[in-house]
């Protein structure tokens, strides 16, 4: 299908804070969507909102929020900054489509006057946003409450809201109104390129059939650039637990990791890997884990378990936000948010004692990688543009 068979549409692009061709904006979601919807000819092209140069705007505007008596913080959703990164845009924006990860862009005034279209695809609403990650207690109240006004009309007068999750989806219907004929749930795409992962498991597949047993101690992997709040102390205290009971367990960290963790003789720490330049060190890293782990205390959707997914590896996340959408029930365990590391060591025993359990998780998690691909993320993106009038 080219971007000519796509009906209602000459000109689309995708838009987030930064630069859609950059792998680390938003952990590289933008990147990978935009990469499969132009091979599909679902975008047109790539679309930079400059944000670099708003340092100073943003210096004048937190003074001023001072000023105001206000929290300073919270410039990104103002109008000064959605103005300024419309008006730097407009001519190729003009009379084309966005689909906007960003919640508030484009500014639905300008959108109006230079005859663009919206569409959004979000992990969550502002609203989740700031309760679910405490942002209301970082920002002033008007400028929050101002923008989830300007986000409701957003979402008034989109042609679609497509969601991330069934709890994204939720919050857009019940806590802002919007009729169910808009919402849509789309789970993203895991963001590992599709032939480095197929030919990582391709070559551990050969491993494995060569080797008959499994070495080692049984791998917990966590990835993520937020350790407290997704839940990587509990779950190295959890492993800590099982190594005093004899259970043979080790936590491989990719990302950041607590100072007060790094001589921890249960954890492996493998350190930032670039996805620019090591992608492929990237997936076999993951590939290598036996239980990918997301033990979230709040989170809009959880993108690694997606990651350990597509690399055929089961998961293990708390039932909160939009990871519930993310454990499949043949591929992986849900846990309370609120468990302890008790608990979560009770539940990862259980799982090592039950290997043909977690052989059959193993082979349903490689049987469900293709779902995980961002290729699957623009064909269902096209089926729902072709029902547009």
């Amino acid at each position: 299908m080219t971007l000519s068979d796509t009906p209602s549409a000459s000109r689309r692009f995708l838009a987030v804070l930064g630069d859609t061709s950059d792998i680390q904006a938003w952990s590289g979601i933008p990147y990978h969507f935009q990469v499969a919807g132009e091979e599909a000819g679902f975008f047109s092209g790539t679309l930079r909102l400059p944000v670099e140069r708003l340092r100073l705007r943003r210096i004048v505007w937190n003074l001023l929020s001072v000023v105001r008596r206000e929290r300073p913080g919270g410039f990104q959703y103002s109008n000064s900054c959605l103005e300024y990164l419309f008006r730097a845009t407009k001519d190729q924006l003009a009379g084309a489509e966005v689909v906007s990860h960003f919640q508030l862009f484009p500014p639905l005034d300008l959108a109006g006057q230079y005859g663009v279209r919206s569409s959004y695809y979000i992990d969550m609403t502002l609203r989740r946003l700031f309760e679910e990650y405490g942002i209301q207690n970082t920002i002033g109240r008007s400028i929050a409450r101002d923008s989830i006004m300007r986000e409701w009309e957003g979402y008034q007068a989109a042609r679609y809201v497509v969601c991330m999750s069934s709890w994204a989806a939720r919050s857009v219907q019940q806590e802002y109104g919007i009729s169910e004929d808009k919402v849509r749930v789309v789970m993203p795409g895991a963001n590992i390129d599709d032939e480095i992962a197929e030919a990582v498991l391709s070559e551990r597949d050969g491993r494995e059939e060569n080797s008959g047993e499994n070495h080692g101690p049984f791998r917990l992997g966590f990835t993520g650039k937020h350790p407290e709040r997704k839940g990587l102390p509990r779950l190295i205290e959890a492993a800590k637990l099982l190594r005093t009971r004899g259970v043979p367990v080790e936590v491989g960290v990719v990302g950041a990791l607590p100072q007060q963790y790094r001589s921890e003789p249960v954890v492996r720490w493998y350190g930032y890997i670039d996805k620019r330049t090591e992608m492929r060190r990237f997936a076999e890293t993951v590939a290598g884990f036996d239980l990918g782990c997301l033990l979230s205390y709040a989170e809009g959707l959880g993108i690694s378990t997606l990651e350990y997914l597509r690399m055929g590896v089961p998961v293990l996340g708390t039932s909160v936000g939009g990871i519930t959408d993310c454990v499949p029930d043949d591929a992986g365990l849900l846990i309370d948010a609120s468990s302890s590391s008790e608990a979560i060591a009770e539940m990862i025993q259980a799982l090592i004692n039950e290997p043909e359990r977690h052989l059959a998780m193993k082979r349903a998690a490689l049987a469900r990688r293709r779902q995980y691909t961002w290729k699957r993320v623009v064909q269902d993106f096209e089926q729902l543009w072709r029902r547009l009038p």
